[in-house]
Parts: structure tokens; C-alpha cells; sequence
């Protein structure tokens, strides 16, 4: 669930050039969500392919199910289309190299 919520806290997100600034938004809303710190959040709550997606500029062209009106209702297997959208994007992360994944 952090990962899905630090997704569609960087989707919301429009400024290329804040790009830092906006991973660490993403990143401080789970650790409040979480009453937890920002590094603890980023190594354990928050899957790294959402933020390699997200440098590399492809996030919002691998999410378009999480940005639509429905995307907070749940289909016959309890998985919001949002959720259902990251766990797309995760299986497709999963299958690239290391190094493909790796951030610039």
C-alpha cells in the first residue's frame, strides 16, 4: 500500500524539474502515513521500480489506470485499479535487469 499511495503522490506531481523535490514528497507523505522516517520509508516501504519509473519519466504513461476518477474502486478480487496498476508495473520492473533498472 505505501508503494501505491508514493505512486500516486508522484503521478499528481508535474514539474520535470522538481523531480527530487517530488520523490522526497512522495517519500515524507508514506513515512507520515507510517510515523516513520524518510530513509526507512525509502528502503522499506516504497519499491524502488516506482522511483526508477518515475526518474526515467515513464511513470505517468505506466499508471494511466491510477490517474482515472475510478481509480479508487475495487474490482471481484478486492484490488483498487490503482493497486492494480502498480502491481502491472512492479511484475514489469521485476523482469528487467539490475542494470536496466538502475537510475541515471
Amino acid at each position: 500500500m505505501r508503494t501505491i499511495l508514493a505512486a500516486l503522490v508522484l503521478l499528481g506531481a508535474t514539474s520535470a524539474t522538481a523531480a527530487k523535490q517530488n520523490v522526497l514528497a512522495a517519500i515524507d507523505q508514506v513515512a507520515e502515513s507510517l510515523g516513520n522516517t524518510r530513509a526507512v520509508c525509502r528502503k522499506c516501504y516504497v519499491h524502488p521500480v516506482v522511483l526508477e519509473t518515475y526518474a526515467s519519466g515513464e511513470l505517468f504513461e505506466a499508471l494511466p489506470a491510477a490517474t482515472s476518477a475510478a481509480a479508487s474502486r475495487r474490482n471481484g478480487h478486492g484490488l483498487s485499479r490503482a493497486e492494480r496498476a502498480v502491481a502491472a508495473l512492479l511484475r514489469r520492473g521485476a523482469r528487467r535487469s539490475p542494470a536496466e533498472r538502475k537510475i541515471a
